[in-house]
């Protein structure tokens, strides 16, 4: 089974697209055209991320791992709740951070998330809270499996159907 590993890059703002290991969804990655980080072979999209003119790239994929390089495997990437970000480790773990006027503080975190437990340069202290001052220490590896093309319409008729069953009752 061919592997594709993908940059989910932290963009902000619950602009960024929640993922579970497991999962197997229509997701929507730059085109082409967009200098992709090495090691690389897709980047998720957004539009900060990849230019308002660029060129989507629509794919159906089964998500097989999300990796952070410092704090490691994660089962989930949650940003559907508003101002907030959680990441779910696989060993249990868990951290909530700000993505809206203060990035990257932690808001909340399991008792075993050692946020000291980083490199120098890594974080300082704002108050009271710990926060991260390289964006690019949130971003994420995804290794995706059973890639194929697929469409804006296919994405947006799975999106429909996810809010109609979470709208159920």
């Amino acid at each position: 089974m061919k592997q594709l590993r993908a940059l989910w890059e932290i963009n902000w703002h619950n602009s960024d697209r929640s993922l579970k290991v497991g999962e197997r969804s229509v997701f929507r990655f730059c085109g082409p055209d967009v200098g992709l980080r090495p090691n690389c072979d897709l980047q998720f999209e957004t539009s900060e991320i990849c230019g308002d003119d660029a060129e989507d790239d629509f794919r159906r994929a089964t998500v097989e791992s999300i990796e952070h390089p410092e704090f490691g495997a994660l089962d989930e990437v949650d940003t559907s709740v508003t101002f907030s970000y959680t990441f779910r480790f696989r060993d249990g773990r868990w951290v909530t951070f700000d993505v809206e006027q203060s990035q990257g503080v932690v808001e909340a975190a399991s008792p075993d998330f050692a946020i000291d437990r980083s490199g120098p340069g890594w974080s300082r202290y704002e108050g009271r809270v710990k926060t991260w001052d390289q964006y690019s220490d949130w971003d994420l590896e995804v290794v995706l499996s059973d890639v194929v093309e697929s469409s804006f319409d296919e994405m947006l008729a799975e999106y429909d159907a996810r809010r109609a069953q979470r709208l159920a009752p």
